[in-house]
């Protein structure tokens, strides 16, 4: 079975704590938490990663999305410092790991911004996913062999570009291409309108079984915002 990411929207309290408890009964190995879904994701609040961290018990897998704002991922070294400081609390509040991106007005991956972050995620021991941040970059080749250099455990990709509403199964072959130049180098995350309709004909699609890959889901796996089932 493929590892199963899920996004869960940390708002509500009260039903964040359920979909915790049940995700792993449901077949998710790794939790993102964020806030504002709706604006593709938003750092969480100290009180949601504290509750998600309790409901996780001493499990390993949960996720902290690190975004200060909607909008592109161009940042200000003002919101590079906010992000910082978010990336402490994280960790302090008991993350296993992190989930942000940042992209310059080139359109490649911000080799400041990520030198600064990765270097503070080793000092603290979190892992590093790089969201989708990555569907902006004009040359994915250079951008994923920075990611590996500077030591990213994962990369989300839905193969396709931010914002034009596609979903991975569309991205397929760019996908399939990006595994390739991976090399089981770095773990590739598949998400972008993954649900359970569509998640088996997308792993049908993929070229080998054999590569470091997993999938992210939100809403493809909830009923009435209620976890249900995450497993392929």
């Amino acid at each position: 079975m493929k590892q199963i990411e899920l996004c869960l929207e940390s708002e509500d309290l009260v039903q964040l704590k359920i979909n915790v408890e049940s995700a792993f009964e449901a077949g998710s190995q790794r939790i993102e938490l964020c806030r504002d879904l709706d604006q593709g994701g938003l750092t969480p609040s100290e009180e949601a990663i504290q509750l998600a961290r309790d409901a996780f018990g001493s499990r390993n897998g949960l996720l902290v999305m690190i975004r200060p704002r909607a909008g592109d991922f161009k940042y200000s070294k003002d919101e590079v410092l906010t992000m910082v400081k978010q990336i402490e609390k994280a960790a302090e509040l008991g993350a296993n790991g992190v989930v942000f991106g940042a992209v310059n007005r080139l359109g490649e991956v911000d080799e400041d911004v990520l030198k600064v972050l990765t270097t503070l995620c080793r000092e603290l021991k979190l892992s590093v996913t790089f969201h989708r941040a990555f569907d902006c970059v004009k040359d994915r080749i250079s951008a994923l062999e920075m990611l590996i250099e500077y030591g990213v455990n994962r990369v989300l990709t839905s193969g396709t570009i931010w914002g034009s509403n596609l979903s991975a199964l569309d991205g397929i072959a760019t996908i399939n291409e990006t595994l390739t130049l991976a090399s089981n180098r770095i773990e590739i995350v598949i998400g972008g309108g993954i649900n359970t309709t569509n998640i088996g004909e997308i792993d049908k699609q993929i070229i080998s079984k054999n590569h470091r890959l997993s999938y992210h889901s939100n809403s493809g796996v909830l009923k009435n915002d209620l976890v249900v089932i995450s497993a392929v």
